[in-house]
């Protein structure tokens, strides 16, 4: 996990380009999008905060009081923080940009867009440490 700090940074560098490209030349598509984007913001923030209060409630087992003492656990909080983050002001720019027809500017529909790519990037990355810490911990209690 320890190899994962710089995606942090890299992500939002990344997102970019792929979001400029996708969207060059159309820019109507967005007043399109951006009800989408706002629904999967929600829903992405929704399943994050789920995974953070599971992995609070596993406290209390060897893999997890290790990964506290190593610094990975505090990690992959951060991880998913900084994926909160992202939708959450997604979903903030999206509402708005839905609900205020003076913000209907193609560049905040962009900006709404690029904030739900590097959420989803980052998610991706704690979704796969969380995975990992869920496998260990059931491949522990199977019968041998």
């Amino acid at each position: 996990m320890a190899k994962m700090r710089g995606y942090n940074l890299v992500c939002p560098v990344v997102a970019l380009p792929l979001v400029w490209f996708a969207i060059k030349g159309h820019p109507e598509t967005l007043v399109n999008l951006v009800p989408v984007i706002a629904s999967v913001s929600a829903t992405m923030l929704g399943f994050l905060v789920t995974a953070l209060s599971i992995l609070m409630t596993l406290t209390g087992h060897r893999l997890i009081e290790n990964m506290r003492r190593t610094g990975h656990l505090r990690q992959m909080v951060l991880g998913f923080f900084h994926s909160g983050v992202f939708f959450l002001a997604s979903l903030i720019i999206s509402l708005l940009f839905l609900m205020m027809p003076s913000l209907s500017d193609p560049w905040i529909g962009m900006l709404s867009m690029w904030l739900l790519t590097v959420a989803i990037c980052l998610f991706i990355v704690g979704g796969w440490w969380f995975y990992l810490v869920v496998e260990n911990l059931s491949s522990r209690h199977e019968p041998h």
